[in-house]
């Protein structure tokens, strides 16, 4: 008979009569059409009692006719699905092409990142029905407190039966367990010390803190340099529970007046699935400078008529570094004409603490009683500079027309009319 059976095709018999002369005859066998994929199936015709001292062939006395399947081919697929840590993953079946006939399918689930621990091994056959297209199967996963990020495992189908095959392209799917725990999330906090201290810095860990995880950290320059401060590296490890590390940093102590200085420290490469915080992730450390801020102060000073009037800066404070200051007069009581206007810049060497300048006063023999101008410093470099010193005047000598000049900033006099040249 072979693999189609009665229903597929219709059992024919028959003579053939060659007349003399005839080499070849054909008859016909008809084929039963269905909707039932069963793959190609064959039977067998044979040739018997031959005539007229005829024989039958000994290698080809029979044949086989087959009956090749216009029906689509059964192809089972299997859909990727998820599931929150602790709940079902429900998995889906699907076959395609022709259903018609009962068919089975087998599954099974393999590891992946996520180990046995974390879901339930589960195997298992599948039976679809004449005319079933899908079937569906669940997969317990295992609730935890630990972060462990979304892990995944596999499913395979095998063992299609009825002449039905295993997709090519979807014959396994991936099951993903979302992890419902809080991220681990690393964060580090500024910090600050008086120059020559330690500099304490915290890290904390937030969202779920049960594994053992580690994260780098490292200094890095910014407005202090390297010699301010020691660079330092290193791994923060916190153990299970553990919410918060401190690592310090050393700072350099000298007698230069700076200023505050900072620098930067970052975290990097957690483990453990924590993360680095976005917003907190780097930290400045702030070297407090205790050194005295240098100071420049201007005295008032004054000359006869026609002399130079010399005025001295002085730098309170530290006077380690190497300083600028500017200096310019301004009209007061006395004009343009009383004096020359002079502006300057005065450099102050490391350990200089006085510098002076000199203002030109012009000579008349006109009587205008004591004038007045204002030198007043600026742009210092390196260093704030002082509030002005009170303006002082002194009264004109009977004798003599002398020039009391102000260092700091007085407001302006209406200047008296000349006399008449006397």
């Amino acid at each position: 008979m072979g693999t189609a059976g009665a229903a597929d095709h219709t059992a024919t018999t028959g003579t053939l009569s060659f007349a003399a002369g005839e080499t070849t005859k054909t008859f016909t066998v008809q084929t039963t059409t269905d909707a039932l994929y069963e793959g190609n199936e064959s039977f067998t015709v044979n040739l018997s009692a031959a005539t007229g001292g005829a024989t039958i062939s000994a290698t080809a006395g029979s044949a086989t006719g087959t009956i090749t399947d216009d029906d689509a081919v059964p192809v089972f697929s299997i859909a990727n699905a998820s599931a929150t840590e602790g709940g079902q993953i429900t998995f889906t079946v699907t076959r395609t092409g022709d259903a018609q006939a009962a068919q089975t399918v087998d599954f099974g689930t393999a590891v992946g990142t996520a180990g046995a621990a974390d879901y339930t091994a589960t195997t298992g056959t599948l039976s679809f029905a004449a005319g079933e297209t899908t079937k569906t199967f669940t997969v317990q996963t295992t609730t935890d407190a630990l972060y462990e990020g979304n892990e995944s495992f596999t499913v395979n189908l095998s063992a299609a039966t009825g002449g039905a095959t295993i997709s090519a392209t979807a014959g396994s799917a991936t099951g993903t367990i979302t992890d419902d725990d809080a991220v681990p999330v690393f964060s580090i906090a500024n910090a600050s010390a008086t120059e020559g201290g330690q500099i304490t810095f915290t890290v904390t860990r937030t969202g779920d803190a049960q594994a053992a995880q580690t994260v780098d950290f490292g200094t890095a320059v910014g407005t202090a340099g390297a010699a301010d401060y020691t660079a330092t590296t290193g791994t923060l490890s916190f153990a299970a529970g553990e919410t918060t590390k401190t690592f310090t940093v050393q700072t350099t102590t000298d007698a230069l007046y700076e200023g505050n200085e900072s620098f930067t420290v970052n975290l990097s490469a957690a483990t453990g699935g924590a993360t680095i915080s976005a917003t907190a992730g780097s930290a400045t450390g702030t070297i407090t400078d205790d050194d005295a801020v240098p100071v420049f102060s201007i005295a008032n000073a004054s000359a006869t008529e026609g002399g130079q009037i010399t005025f001295t800066v002085t730098r309170t404070g530290d006077a380690q570094a190497a300083q600028t200051v500017d200096f310019g007069t301004a009209v007061g009581t006395a004009g343009a004409a009383d004096y020359t206007a002079t502006t300057g810049t005065l450099s102050f060497a490391a350990g200089e603490t006085t510098k002076t300048f000199t203002v030109q006063t012009t000579t008349d023999a006109l009587y205008e009683g004591n004038e007045s101008f204002t030198v007043n410093l600026s742009a210092a470099t390196g260093a704030p500079r002082s509030a002005p010193p009170p303006v002082r005047r002194r009264a004109p000598s009977p004798t003599t027309t002398r020039c009391r000049c102000s260092a700091s900033p007085t407001p302006a006099r209406p200047k008296a009319a000349r006399s008449p040249s006397r």
